[in-house]
């Protein structure tokens, strides 16, 4: 009998295994220890009226839905009556600050509307945009000149006549840049500026308003990412996230990799929302801002809004974004187990199940369905990329390989 020898270039090596779980990217899911569970999902809401386009949206203390788009301002009710729009249109894209008896100013620095829980009127111009509530006044930013910051007179945001225990206003040194905006932190008035932040002492009668000296330069800011989450102020930069306390450090740096933020966020509990991209696609990263702990929606938000709910807006629809609910998905980015040399994937075992794997290495993609236990893969490359899409989570992902020698 005559044998043919058969060439296997991976015959004499011996198989390893690799923890695929220890490292990827999370969609709708977190980490609770070694196991990756689901935590975040949408479900889109039903109401009429929705606006095509939406630059803003912003969520009241009182649980009320605002929308900005084509020029207007869109109302729903607890998010669940349908929304509706005052006569009323604006230049550019408004800022919404709460102030005291549950009034809520939108502005621009053309136009004002004032909204309470029954009407919504428009009342003169507040010359300001970017505006924070503080000490009983409305704090802002000039509308004509963005190193001014100007303030009401206090307990009546209305009234902007310049006068010694009234309005008035200062304006800031270069150095920074332009203030984007105002921000109430720990007492304190925090000046967000292009290049850094500058502290105002701003506690009672104007006599006392200071501007502290505080080493907080920063490369540009992404503007309109600044807010207060899990105690901390935190915003993008074009290099990534910082958060401030007594001085300015990065955040989650190697977890946020490639994302770069639109320039709409939102603090919902001790998770920062930021909608943003994820090489190339449209993602709301959601950061936990005390763990520094990422995970990804998949979807191309405008803006999104919290305050107890939390919403975002995409291509006519709004969404609601839960907690703990929904399937998600894990991507491993390009893998090459920690070696550059060529070699085999035997299989892979799963623990858990997942609707689907799929898996890749140059033009090479296979894709497995509803995966439970081990599976033969059979693929040889240096690099490989998974992912799995899971509804339930997963509890463990380990390759089995051997590396050519």
């Amino acid at each position: 009998m005559r044998y043919v020898e058969r060439s296997t270039p991976f015959a004499c090596a011996d198989v390893k295994t690799y923890d695929l779980l220890d490292g990827g990217t999370l969609f709708g899911l977190k980490r609770c220890g070694e196991e990756l569970v689901p935590a975040f999902a949408l479900s889109p809401l039903t109401l009429l009226n929705i606006p095509a386009a939406a630059q803003r949206a912003y969520l009241s203390a009182k649980g009320n839905l605002y929308l900005y788009g084509d020029g207007a301002v869109y109302r729903s009710m607890k998010a669940y009556a349908n929304f509706i729009k005052p006569g009323v249109t604006f230049a550019g894209v408004p800022s919404f600050t709460e102030v005291n008896g549950g009034e809520m100013l939108v502005y621009d620095g053309q136009t004002t509307l004032r909204v309470t829980s029954s009407l919504m009127e428009p009342i003169n111009a507040s010359p300001v945009v970017n505006g924070a509530f503080h000490y009983s006044r409305l704090f802002g930013v000039d509308s004509s000149d963005e190193y001014t910051i100007r303030w009401s007179a206090p307990d009546n945001v209305r009234q902007w006549t310049e006068e010694l225990n009234g309005a008035g206003h200062m304006r800031l040194p270069s150095l920074r840049g332009g203030v984007l905006r105002l921000i109430s932190y720990d007492g304190k008035l925090v000046a967000v500026r292009r290049y850094g932040l500058t502290l105002l002492r701003i506690y009672g009668d104007v006599q006392d308003f200071r501007v502290e000296v505080t080493d907080t330069d920063t490369d540009e800011m992404v503007e309109g990412t600044a807010i207060v989450c899990a105690g901390k102020l935190v915003f993008f930069t074009v290099s990534g996230l910082y958060a401030f306390e007594s001085k300015v450090k990065a955040y989650a740096k190697e977890q946020l990799g490639g994302f770069v933020p639109s320039g709409s966020v939102a603090a919902w509990g001790n998770v920062l929302l930021a909608c943003g991209q994820l090489e190339g696609r449209g993602v709301i990263a959601c950061i936990d801002c005390e763990n520094e702990e990422v995970s990804y929606i998949e979807l191309a938000a405008t803006c999104v809004c919290a305050a107890g709910r939390a919403f975002c807006f995409c291509q006519g629809t709004v969404y609601e974004i839960v907690r703990g609910a929904g399937g998600g998905a894990w991507e491993s980015g390009p893998c090459n187990f920690g070696s550059c040399a060529e070699k085999y994937l035997e299989s892979v075992d799963v623990d858990g199940t997942a609707e689907s794997l799929s898996i890749s290495s140059g033009n090479r993609q296979r894709t497995f369905h509803a995966v439970s236990g081990r599976i033969k893969v059979d693929m040889a490359g240096r690099e490989f990329t998974f992912r799995a899409d899971c509804e339930n989570g997963l509890k463990f992902l380990c390759a089995r390989y051997a590396v050519r020698r």
